[in-house]
């Protein structure tokens, strides 16, 4: 069950839809000298769908080209958000280091706003 947005508690108006961002830092790179980060390049979503329990039906999200990663460097960042007029409320989230996940299906735990494991 993907938990519902702060303030929603109607699953019926809930569309999730998942935004992964890859967050990498090449050996090479650092941050610029002002300190700021720029916003993350790489970003991919999943179709809008309806409901507390989606079925993304196998959807892949790939992020091709992209050389020189660090795996230990690098985070991928799973959010999952209410697609609705204006900002898309967050419902779900969670990072994992490259160099912790592996292809195929794979299970990642999500934490709700609050930061509490989801059930």
């Amino acid at each position: 069950n993907i938990p519902l947005p702060p303030g929603d508690d109607d699953a019926k108006g809930f569309k999730p839809y998942v935004k992964v961002e890859l967050h990498i830092e090449g050996p090479e790179e650092h941050i610029a000298d002002d300190g700021q980060e720029r916003e993350g390049e790489y970003k991919e979503r999943t179709q809008t769908l309806r409901g507390r329990d989606p079925d993304f039906g196998g959807e892949a999200l790939k992020f091709t080209g992209i050389t020189g990663v660090v795996e230990e460097l690098a985070f991928v960042r799973f959010t999952v958000r209410d697609d609705e007029f204006g900002r898309d409320d967050l419902s779900a989230w969670a990072c994992v280091r490259l160099n912790r996940l592996r292809g195929g299906y794979r299970f990642v735990h999500l934490s709700d706003c609050e930061g509490h494991l989801t059930e």
